[in-house]
């Protein structure tokens, strides 16, 4: 079994890339999908979906926030590694639950990329790359992140995998 405890984040460009993945994350397929989500789910959820595209717009400020204090990198860099990436859309022949389902499956690789970037990104590499007041914001907004996709997964969680379609 790997052991995730050598893995370290350790080269700038590395780092910008996982950045990038997780600004892509909030921008397109939150924000895409969650919308169109939101035009199409029956009303009973709609509640859900815009607390979730809220706190994703919310994630995206965050991400910039965190951006702009690495030096050398900043929101245009980022999104040039997220143009090759295919947008997103929804599957609209989806039942209410199986949307929700599939914002979960997001929402827990969200959470798990936030985690990783948190736990894997070297001390090191902030002391030459951080121009923030303070190290521990780089560490606060990614608690931050993961503590609010933690609360997604829970909060979709009581509406998904009840539900078996007859095909």
């Amino acid at each position: 079994m790997l052991e995730e405890d050598d893995i370290v984040i350790e080269d700038i460009d590395e780092l910008v890339s996982l950045l990038a993945r997780a600004y892509w994350i909030e921008d397109q397929f939150e924000q895409m999908t969650l919308w169109d989500t939101y035009t199409s789910i029956g009303e009973k959820y709609r509640d859900i979906v815009f607390r979730l595209a809220h706190d994703s717009e919310k994630h995206k400020i965050k991400l910039k926030k965190l951006i702009s204090n690495i030096s050398g990198i900043d929101l245009k860099t980022i999104t040039n590694y997220t143009k090759a990436r295919q947008n997103v859309g929804l599957n609209r022949s989806l039942l209410s639950e199986e949307i929700l389902g599939e914002i979960k499956k997001h929402d827990i690789l969200a959470l798990e990329l936030y985690t990783r970037i948190y736990k894997h990104t070297a001390k090191e590499l902030l002391d030459e790359i951080w121009e923030g007041e303070r190290h521990d914001e780089f560490y606060e907004i990614l608690a931050h992140l993961m503590r609010d996709e933690a609360k997604h997964i829970k909060i979709v969680e009581p509406y998904v995998g009840k539900l078996q379609r007859i095909r």
